[in-house]
């Protein structure tokens, strides 16, 4: 009985400074490199992506708009 307990107050001991210590730095290192990092480029990436897909559709249209237009024009 007095092992289990001893030994569970010394792990939790040792686990809770360890894990204070290594948290917060991988945390912070983490957070502040990698999360703005990659989340920017993905983001930045997507959107433009997304942009440029809509904007692919809307160009075939006007292209036929402006080929309809531009027959109209030349016939007459």
């Amino acid at each position: 009985q007095q092992a289990p307990g001893e030994a569970a107050p010394g792990s939790s001991a040792s686990v809770d400074d360890q894990k204070s210590a290594a948290p917060p730095a991988a945390t912070d290192q983490e957070m502040s490199s990698d999360a703005p990092v990659l989340n920017r480029p993905p983001l930045a990436a997507a959107e433009p992506e997304q942009s440029n897909e809509t904007a692919q559709p809307a160009a075939p249209p006007a292209k036929q708009q402006a080929s309809v237009e531009a027959d109209p024009d030349t016939s007459p």
